[in-house]
This record gives C-alpha cells, structure tokens and sequence, in this order.
C-alpha cells in the first residue's frame, strides 16, 4: 500500500483522494478499504480527532473505536501498543501471540484468551513490553531462535516490574531484535480483521 503513496502511509485525506479500486489492488480487501475509508472520513470531517483519541484511557478509546463498524478490539489493542505506545497493554485473541505464548511457557495447547490475559496479569505494568518480545519470537524463522527468544521474553517480562529504567533498556532491546517483524506487526495492527 505504501507504494501507492510514495514509500509512506497515506494521511486520512491521501487516502480518500485515491481510488478504491486502486486499495484493492495493492491488496487489501473490500472490507479493509471500506474501513480505512470510513476512518479516514471521520478523522477529516473531525468525528474523530487524533489528539483527543490519544489522550483517552485505554477502555475509553476501545469503546470509542469499536463502534466503528470493521474496528474490532484486536486492531484497537494494535493501535494502543504501536501508534500510541501505551505500556500495558496485550492482544489476548492475537494468534501468533498465543503460539508463542504457548511455546514460551511450554502450554500443551494453545492457551484461550483468557488463559492469555491470565498469564499477561504478571507482567502488569509493562505487558506491551512482555506483548513485543513474544511477537519477535513468533516472527524468528527457526525454531531454536524462537524457543531461546520466548524464554528470554518470559523472564524480561518478569524483570520489567523491577522499574521503568529497565524497561527502556529492554524495549530497545525488543526494538533492534524484531527488525524483521516490524512491518508484518505495523501492518497486521493498521488494518482491521476481516
């Protein structure tokens, strides 16, 4: 989609200036470029405003933007960690978050959401932090790399409540090692689930 728009996300008004077909083409779906759309409306007719969005309490934003027809909780929690870099935050219903999940406390199944939110509670107040290097080892192409990288995540998570310092430490760590991921992570939560 960035190729549309010169190697950059579109703002709200780039995007609505392009044809929707186009969207399709780079590869989203109706549904996708029917939201991005509807977003885009909303954030240029001044239904939403992205400073008062980003001052609101994780819960507010989330009901705010769940109203949005094609905004589910899932890309709102994406939005909370990535966009607005808010600390503690986690994507319970996130598929390669509960594989890794899985393989970082060794789970014979793939834990519920709730399992999910039950495990994230010990890393309270940093689970956005806890929630990136899980995705890093989820993204790691071998399996040896994501096991050790998991393992790590696990007891960096732990760690985190010891104080903010470390935590910043630790989320340049999470920056430089998921490298790789970050554009399948920046596009996996700026577009809606279908």
């Amino acid at each position: 989609m960035q190729a549309l728009f010169g190697g950059h996300l579109p703002t709200a008004a780039e995007l609505l200036a392009v044809d929707p077909a186009k969207l399709r083409e780079a590869g989203l779906s109706w549904r996708k470029v029917s939201t991005l759309r509807d977003l885009a409306e909303r954030l240029t007719d001044g239904r939403l405003n992205l400073d008062i969005l980003s001052s609101l309490p994780d819960e507010e934003l989330m009901a705010d933007l769940t109203a949005i027809p094609g905004v589910g909780s899932w890309t709102v929690q994406g939005a909370l960690i990535i966009a607005l870099q808010r600390e503690d935050v986690v994507l319970p219903g996130d598929l390669a978050l509960r594989k890794a999940i899985q393989t970082a406390y060794q789970l014979g199944h793939l834990p519920t959401q709730q399992e999910v939110l039950a495990i994230a509670e010990k890393w309270r107040p940093y689970r956005s932090l806890a929630t990136s290097y899980l995705f890093s080892a989820a993204f790691e192409p071998a399996v040896h790399a994501k096991s050790a990288l998991c393992d790590r995540a696990a007891r960096l998570a732990g760690r985190a409540r010891q104080g903010r310092a470390a935590v910043r430490d630790l989320r340049t760590t999470a920056v430089l090692s998921r490298s790789r991921s970050r554009l399948s992570i920046r596009w996996a939560v700026s577009t809606p689930r279908q």
